[in-house]
C-alpha cells in the first residue's frame, strides 16, 4: 500500500532572549498536524539546546545547522531537499530572506508563515495572523498567496480549547491573581509585577509561574523575605490551562501567555517587551480581554497597582465573565488548511 503521508518542515527558534513562544505554538501546530492525519512534522531549529530538547521530548525529529551551514537560507533549502518536505512552515524572527523562501517554492514545496511581519511573508503561499492592526498596515503589494487573519487562526497549546475560568462570586475572598512573565524573564518583570501588587497584598492571593530559565532567583528571594504577598511559586507547570482556570486576574508579559489567558477567560494586565508586542496587545484591549501598560521600561509598580485596582472594581461585579473571542482551535484549522493545500498545491497560489 502506498503511503499518502506528507512531510511538513517547521522552522522556528527559542532562546532566553527570544523567548519560547514561537516554539510552543509550533509544537502545538505539530500536534495538530499529526491529528489531522497523513502529515509528518519535523523541525528545523537554530535556537539553543533547550529548544532541540523540547522538540525531541515531544517526539519529533529536530534538524540543526552545523557550523559549516552558517547561511540560514542555504541551510534551509538544503534541508528541504534532503528531507523531501512537501511543505515548509516558518515562525521566525531571523533575517531569512524572501529569496530563500522563493527558492523553496521553486522546488514545488508549499510555504506558509505564522504571524510574520517581515518581507519574506510576500513569498509565502499561506500566511496566518491574529487580528492585529499591524497586518493591515503592512505593504502587501506583490503577495500572491492566501492570507488568513482573525482569532480563528491563533495557535495555542492543546488544552486551551475546552477550559474556561471558574466563574464564582468573590464574597469577600481575596482575588486569585496570576503573575506569568515567560520562561526566563530576562527583563525582571516578575519582580516589577510583585512590587506593583505589594500595596494590594490584603486583597490578593498571588500565584507566580516561573519558567525553567528564570534568572532572578536571588532577587526574588530577597523580595519575598520582606513582602506581605506570600505568593505561591509554581515551577514546571504541567497543567497551565487548569492553573489559569482557577485565577480571577493576571499580570503577564504580552505573548502567547496573553492569548492563553484570553482563551481561558482570565482578564489581564500586560507588560510588553517590544514595540511590536505593544502594538499587538491592542487587539486584546479592543476585544475587552485585557489592558496593556505598553513597553515595560516605561512602566513602574505604581501603574501596575493602579491598573490592577481598576480591574478589581470590574471583576467584583457578580458573575463577571469575559466574552469568548478565542476558541483555541487555531492550530487544527491551520493543520487542516495545510493538509488540503499540499494535496492540491496548484490551487493555493494566485498571480499577484
Amino acid at each position: 500500500m502506498i503511503s499518502m503521508e506528507k512531510r511538513v518542515l517547521i522552522r522556528c527558534d527559542a532562546s532566553p532572549t527570544l523567548g519560547h513562544g514561537h516554539l510552543v505554538r509550533c509544537l502545538a501546530l505539530a500536534e495538530a498536524l499529526v491529528r489531522a492525519g497523513d502529515l509528518r512534522p519535523e523541525f528545523a531549529v537554530l535556537g539553543d539546546d533547550a529548544a532541540a530538547r523540547a522538540v525531541a521530548a515531544a517526539g519529533h525529529v529536530c534538524h540543526r545547522a552545523t557550523d559549516a551551514e552558517s547561511d540560514e537560507g542555504e541551510w534551509l533549502l538544503s534541508l528541504v531537499k534532503r528531507t523531501g518536505a512537501d511543505a515548509l512552515v516558518c515562525d521566525v524572527r531571523t533575517g531569512l530572506s524572501p529569496a530563500a523562501l522563493e527558492a523553496v517554492r521553486d522546488l514545488g514545496v508549499l510555504v506558509a508563515v505564522i504571524d510574520d511581519p517581515a518581507p519574506r511573508r510576500l513569498a509565502a503561499d499561506l500566511a496566518f495572523y491574529p487580528p492585529v492592526s499591524e497586518v493591515e498596515r503592512l505593504d502587501w503589494v506583490g503577495f500572491g498567496g492566501r492570507r488568513f487573519v482573525g482569532w480563528d487562526w491563533l495557535v495555542l497549546r492543546a488544552g486551551f480549547s475546552g477550559v474556561r475560568r471558574r466563574v464564582r462570586a468573590l464574597n469577600g475572598r481575596r482575588v486569585r491573581t496570576l503573575v506569568a512573565m515567560g520562561g526566563s524573564d530576562p527583563a525582571g518583570l516578575t519582580l516589577k509585577a510583585l512590587a506593583g501588587l505589594e500595596p494590594l497584598a490584603a486583597e490578593l492571593e498571588v500565584a507566580v509561574v516561573l519558567g525553567g530559565g528564570f534568572c532572578h532567583e536571588a532577587a526574588l528571594a530577597a523580595f519575598l523575605a520582606e513582602s506581605k504577598l506570600a505568593p505561591v511559586l509554581h515551577r514546571a507547570v504541567t497543567d497551565m490551562p487548569g492553573l489559569m482556570g482557577e485565577m480571577d486576574l493576571a499580570v503577564a508579559s504580552f505573548g502567547m501567555t496573553a492569548y492563553e489567558l484570553a482563551a481561558i477567560g482570565v482578564p489581564a494586565v500586560h507588560l510588553c517587551l517590544t514595540e511590536g508586542h505593544a502594538s499587538a496587545a491592542q487587539s486584546l484591549v479592543e476585544a475587552g480581554q485585557a489592558t496593556s501598560l505598553g513597553l515595560h521600561g516605561e512602566v513602574g509598580p505604581e501603574q501596575i497597582a493602579a491598573e490592577v485596582r481598576a480591574w478589581l472594581g470590574r471583576i467584583r461585579v457578580p458573575q463577571f465573565e469575559l466574552e469568548r473571542v478565542i476558541d483555541g482551535q487555531g492550530a487544527m484549522r491551520i493543520a487542516r488548511c495545510l493538509a488540503e493545500s499540499v494535496l492540491t498545491p496548484a490551487a493555493v497560489r494566485v498571480s499577484p
